[in-house]
């Protein structure tokens, strides 16, 4: 677990947010897929899936 987070998806959601905003992408990605491994059947375990598939469209050499 992440300290400082909440395990509440819409509060991982909302700090992964923050901090693709901060240019910390890193830990953004690291929120995203806590999400999408915690709370698999939430709609933000979706939104995070289509947040990382868009930096791959939008950085295709760091998807691979």
């Amino acid at each position: 677990m992440l300290w400082g987070c909440g395990e509440d998806p819409r509060q991982l959601f909302e700090t992964a947010q923050f901090e693709e905003q901060q240019h910390n992408r890193a830990h953004a990605q690291e929120l995203y897929e806590q999400i999408i491994h915690q709370h698999p059947e939430s709609e933000f375990a979706e939104k995070a899936r289509q947040r990382i598939e868009a930096w791959k469209t939008e950085n295709p050499e760091e998807g691979k």
